[in-house]
């Protein structure tokens, strides 16, 4: 029977080559979108799930009295913790050394900066599942100064060699020995790294680090969850014990899951996911699956008028209904394989280019995971179920006497379910189009919002400690060099987080947070900062060799005007005095338009140095100058100072640009399902339009004989669904400004929307649906009549 059923069913799909192929392409293509979309959510959800005792490892956290969590612990917790609580199997400290220069002693021109570089317990591997390709994980990292590396690295450093053995540079100061390769750790990690060195190592090199500061995340291995309530008493004991550096009575404490970091709301020191967007996420990938089923489904009830006689023929001849459903239910089937099938090659085509499009990195072996694979199954057979029961039951139903006698009203079959299936259509792909719009309307306005400053051929070259040291001679011989007399210099580079600290004045005792950027006397003048209050020449420095500069939001929230403001004096938290205000300057936005301007004060040093040199140099091209060439001799000067670390510098404007990375690929996102919204709903309508077309061409040959018009033939085939088009946009209306409007609330300067962007949108939906519509509406309108009715 089955082959009887696959046989009828190939034999239709190929006698309906049209609508097979409208049928199975937006099929296909919906599916692959949702594949797309799952692979990323899945991956976010599986994080860490790989490691062997995922489920009984814990992250110690602290909180303050503010809420405020840290996930930074002295080296001495977790061994004390041990000590006290046998239910802790094991434990491991992690520090992560976020820029360091790497070596190959044996190749000195390949000289890098990493940012994949740990400290860690020997226990590392023991704690979690990262596999070693060569070294013994029990003794990989027993003597100091040694190092474990990635594959990547490997490859990297010493091609397709076995590096064992071999030593790399660290900060062209020590050599470590490499005794172990691990494998790449799995995209979907938490803990990511490209070199392991033991603590041992650390608290050689920097002592104090690792002795006195809180400078690790420290993991559990706990065997009993009902142990937990102890061990967090015991936290705040031990802490107290050792006098960890920063240990207030007042913090509380928590053993924070592995499982829940990445989803969880703390830091986890690499880009997170949260639970929201992945909601969202999973709601987009339902409703482009749902357009693509609706598509099939309508076109299946839409045609069943044509296939009416042929259930009255088998059930007049005996045919049950369960036949007659398995029947179309294995059409259903049929075509949601292929479809599935062609999705397939769709998303090995297109994964790359997605997850490039919007930052994303998962690891092809994902995709063959167990995990992942038990989805597409669920996928392809809820598709399969969705998309053939409810045409194979409208098909089953005709009534056989009805039927052969021609009296039969299965034209009308599901009509009200095929229209409700299309204002859904056009309802999601007309909100898609209008929060397109909006958002891209903010990103716009963001990116042409006033700065404050000039950030056109502005270069900031990061300063490596050894120049930083030096920084006063190195920017005299920038000048000198190079001829840019436009050179100033920083303690941090811009659209970074800014130290906050806390200050105050005499007005009042309240404390006000402010971020503080060390600068230079010609940072204002090359950054074009403009002042409310300017600095007299002659300003008078504190002891430390600085004055004080704030901006506007400073001086409002401290209680003061730019006029009464200059000479009062600024006092830190304790009540030591920082100095007196010299100037005040006109708001500036050093991160994004995203957040308020936050109140910041400029330590301009005049006579001194930070303790130990800027960090950052900014230097500003003239619009005549050869950039590369200027470049190449900063370049030049740079390693005249320090040959063991890389030359790294960015543009500002490309810095603001990056900025706004989170947002652009929001953008992109909605473009993105936009257009694939819009091609499913207009794709199934194509196919009604043309379905209907065939089926009243004989009405509509007999109409152009009694002399209706091309425009009334064209009118009489588009009403019904430019009407429900217009619905669907009402919908989408309000729909589109509830979730634009909460958007917009994560924006501190936003647009307003405006009326004119539902009408924009509303007029695309209706001008696409009408275009759709005349491809095959004035083909049937221009038709000769006499092709239709020659038979009759």
């Amino acid at each position: 029977m089955i082959k009887n059923h696959l046989n009828i069913a190939l034999r239709n799909l190929w006698k309906e080559r049209l609508f097979s192929l409208i049928s199975i392409t937006g099929l296909g293509v919906g599916i692959a979108v949702s594949i797309i979309i799952v692979q990323f959510v899945i991956h976010e959800w599986s994080y860490d799930k790989f490691h062997q005792n995922g489920e009984n490892i814990y992250r110690v956290l602290s909180r303050n009295e503010k809420g405020f969590s840290y996930t930074l612990a002295s080296s001495a917790l977790a061994p004390q913790l041990a000590r006290e609580n046998p239910e802790i199997k094991g434990y491991t400290r992690i520090y992560r050394d976020w820029s360091t220069n790497i070596k190959n002693p044996e190749n000195p021109a390949q000289l890098n900066e990493e940012t994949g570089f740990i400290f860690a317990d020997q226990s590392l591997f023991f704690v979690f599942s990262f596999p070693l390709k060569y070294g013994n994980a029990r003794n990989v990292l027993e003597k100091p100064f040694t190092v474990v590396i990635s594959e990547r690295m490997a490859d990297k450093y010493f091609g397709n060699e076995n590096p064992v053995g071999k030593r790399i540079s660290y900060n062209g100061e020590h050599l470590f020995e490499i005794t172990g390769v691990a494998k790449n750790a799995p995209t979907n990690s938490t803990i990511t790294f490209d070199f392991v060195s033991s603590n041992d190592t650390f608290s050689k090199i920097n002592p104090f680090g690792f002795e006195k500061l809180p400078n690790f995340e420290t993991f559990l291995l706990i065997e009993r969850k009902d142990a937990h309530p102890r061990i967090i008493r015991n936290i705040a004991t031990a802490n107290k014990l050792i006098a960890t550096f920063n240990y207030n009575e007042k913090d509380s404490y928590e053993l924070e899951a592995l499982h829940a970091l990445r989803l969880g709301s703390n830091y986890t020191f690499n880009e997170k996911t949260g639970p929201r967007v992945l909601y969202i996420l999973s709601g987009i990938a339902v409703l482009i699956l749902a357009l693509a089923l609706f598509n099939y489904i309508n076109l299946a009830t839409a045609r069943s008028t044509l296939r009416a006689k042929e259930v009255g023929v088998r059930k007049s001849i005996g045919a049950g209904r369960f036949t007659l459903v398995s029947q179309f239910f294995t059409e259903s089937a049929l075509v949601t394989f292929i479809a599935f099938v062609l999705s397939i090659g769709l998303v090995l085509l297109f994964r790359d280019p997605f997850n490039n499009l919007f930052g994303l990195t998962i690891d092809f072996s994902f995709l063959t995971s167990k995990l992942f694979i038990t989805v597409l199954v669920a996928l392809f057979v809820a598709s399969t179920i969705l998309a053939g029961i409810y045409p194979a039951l409208i098909l089953s139903r005709f009534a056989p006497v009805s039927v052969l006698k021609g009296d039969y009203t299965g034209r009308n079959q599901g009509a009200k379910a095929r229209r409700a299936m299309m204002v859904f259509q056009f309802s999601v792909s007309a909100t898609l189009i209008l929060c397109s719009l909006v958002v891209q309307r903010q990103i716009e306005f963001m990116k042409d919002k006033d700065l404050g400053y000039n950030k056109d051929q502005l270069v900031n070259i990061r300063l490596s400690n050894a120049i930083s040291n030096k920084s006063e001679s190195f920017k005299k011989e920038v000048i000198s060099k190079t001829g840019i007399d436009k050179v100033s210099m920083s303690n941090t580079a811009f659209f970074r987080s800014y130290g906050m600290n806390k200050y105050k004045t005499g007005l009042s005792d309240k404390v006000l947070d402010i971020a503080r950027l060390e600068v230079d006397s010609d940072f204002a003048a090359n950054l074009g900062l403009t002042w409310r209050t300017a600095p007299d020449k002659n300003q008078e420095t504190n002891a430390g060799g600085s004055y004080l500069v704030l901006n506007e939001t400073a001086v409002w929230k401290l209680g003061y005007t730019h006029v009464n403001a200059v000479g009062q004096t600024l006092l830190q938290e304790d009540g030591s005095q920082l100095g007196k205000v010299a100037g005040v300057v006109k708001n500036f936005n050093l991160s994004t338009p995203q957040y308020e301007i936050q109140p910041m004060l400029l330590l301009i040093k005049k006579t001194t140095l930070p303790a130990n040199g800027f960090s950052n140099i900014q230097v500003r091209f003239l619009p005549k100058d050869d950039i590369g060439k200027k470049i190449a001799i900063l370049e030049r000067i740079y390693h005249a100072y320090d040959a063991e670390s890389p030359f790294q510098y960015t543009f500002l404007d490309d810095d603001f640009e990056k900025a706004f990375k989170s947002q652009t690929r929001i953008s992109y996102m909605v473009q993105i399902f936009t257009a694939m919204a819009i091609s499913l709903a207009c794709l199934g309508l194509f196919g009604l339009v043309t379905f209907i077309g065939q089926t009243r061409s004989k009405e509509i040959s007999i109409r152009k004989i009694m002399g209706a018009s091309v425009a009334n033939i064209f009118s009489l085939l588009s009403r019904d669904f430019l009407i429900l088009v217009l619905i669907s946009v009402l919908i989408a209306i309000p729909v589109a400004y509830y979730c634009m409007d909460q958007w917009l609330h994560n924006f501190a300067y936003r647009i307003e929307i405006s009326w004119w962007m539902f009408a924009a949108g509303g007029a695309a939906s209706l001008v696409m649906a009408l275009i759709t519509i005349s491809f095959q509406g004035l083909k049937a309108a221009l038709a000769n009549p006499a092709d239709s009715l020659r038979s009759e």
